[in-house]
């Protein structure tokens, strides 16, 4: 379910639609170097065999582990989900890149989306100062990019 409040600085951050791979990969180019964390939401609890958190904690530092109920774009009616923050490695973008997408959009009247191979997990991307690079709400197909990223070509 959307989360209306910007607790995350989501305020900096517009919806868009993820509808295909080019689109997906121009997004992973334009914020990987302003990108200083990787949070991963497992949101339906913790999962020990997710490939992504596991591939994360092979090629990333791994700086906190919490349980939440709130996360950028989502509030869950249980607290179960499982929130990691990773400091971010070069080498984790390229694993994001071997993805066809997060999810892809395939109609927005009426709304439909497919997941991906990359599964349920939300993921999010901040800068430095803590500002909110992109995010998804996955399993519900929602996209979030930083306004200073939107261009014609995203």
């Amino acid at each position: 379910m959307k989360k209306s409040d910007n607790s995350f600085s989501e305020n900096n951050c517009d919806d868009i639609l993820l509808k295909s791979r080019s689109q997906y990969l121009d997004i992973l180019n334009a914020i990987r170097k302003d990108t200083e964390k990787i949070i991963i939401v497992q949101i339906d609890g913790e999962d020990k065999e997710d490939p992504i958190v596991n591939a994360a904690k092979k090629m990333m530092t791994l700086e906190n582990r919490e349980i939440v109920s709130e996360w950028f774009g989502t509030t869950a009616p249980v607290r179960a989900a499982i929130k990691y923050t990773f400091l971010k490695k070069r080498e984790f973008f390229g694993y994001l890149s071997s993805f066809e997408s997060f999810f892809i959009v395939e109609s927005e009247n009426p709304y439909e989306v497919r997941i991906t191979d990359f599964g349920f997990d939300d993921i999010a991307f901040l800068d430095r100062n803590g500002e909110m690079l992109f995010f998804t709400t996955t399993h519900e197909g929602y996209a979030n990019l930083n306004k200073k990223y939107i261009t014609n070509s995203i």
